[in-house]
């Protein structure tokens, strides 16, 4: 995990200390100013997708191991079909379809291979 607020790192080092998670990191940092890779970078909808797409796409593996392709899986609301325009390959998967609480009515989780 990687946050720019040291308190939210502070509560997942925690976590991961507590139930003895071996293979979890947490990072104080940007994830503009980090150079690793990884499978799949998982975020929340902090910015449009252009954006976030350009600040974490060059952090995904392109070699796949896994089942599901490497890429951005994000956490988004609302009409999303100007933002994803431009991305044909995004799959959308609208939450309100496995939750029944009011909150997930909106909220989707985009899933953009690389």
């Amino acid at each position: 995990m990687v946050d720019s607020i040291r308190k939210k790192v502070k509560v997942v080092e925690d976590m991961i200390q507590s139930l003895k998670l071996h293979n979890a990191t947490a990072q104080w940092s940007r994830v503009e100013n980090m150079n690793d890779k990884y499978d799949f970078v998982v975020s929340r909808a902090v910015a449009p997708f252009s954006d976030l797409f350009e600040w974490t796409g060059k952090h995904v593996e392109k070699h796949s191991f896994n089942k599901l392709k490497n890429g951005l899986i994000a956490l988004k609301g609302g009409d999303l079909s100007t933002e994803l325009k431009n991305y044909p390959d995004s799959k959308i998967y609208c939450l309100s379809d496995y939750f029944d609480e009011e909150y997930f009515t909106e909220k989707k989780i985009v899933y953009m291979p690389v």
